[in-house]
């Protein structure tokens, strides 16, 4: 394997995969899309897409809930069905993690990409 394309393991990080998992990249997205606040349904819709149809089980739907509660504060429950309300926190991997934040610090740096 040629080190060269394949940046985040020429240092040997400690954990290369770490915050990669297909349920952070969803809880990471759905931020992006609504914003800092989102509600435990939108985070389900994003994340649980592959199994919308055949109905969530408890353990994806818990996995769900695990990773937001590493990136972001309940605030309320709200209604109809009493679903959270969930404020991403300033320090978490999915604010430091979004693309296109990044994306724009870039450009603002150099003018172009």
């Amino acid at each position: 394997m040629k080190w060269g394309a394949a940046p985040n393991l020429r240092f040997r990080p400690r954990a290369p995969a770490k915050g990669n998992g297909r349920i952070q990249r969803a809880v990471r997205r759905v931020f992006m899309v609504h914003g800092r606040e989102i509600t435990t349904s939108q985070a389900f819709d994003f994340a649980l897409v592959k199994v919308r149809h055949d109905g969530w089980r408890r353990r994806e739907r818990w996995s769900v809930i695990f990773v937001l509660r590493q990136v972001a504060d309940p605030i309320r429950r709200v209604p109809p069905h009493g679903a959270w309300l969930w404020r991403l926190r300033e320090d978490s991997e999915a604010v430091r993690k979004n693309p296109l934040e990044n994306a724009t610090q870039d450009i603002n740096k150099t003018g172009h990409f």
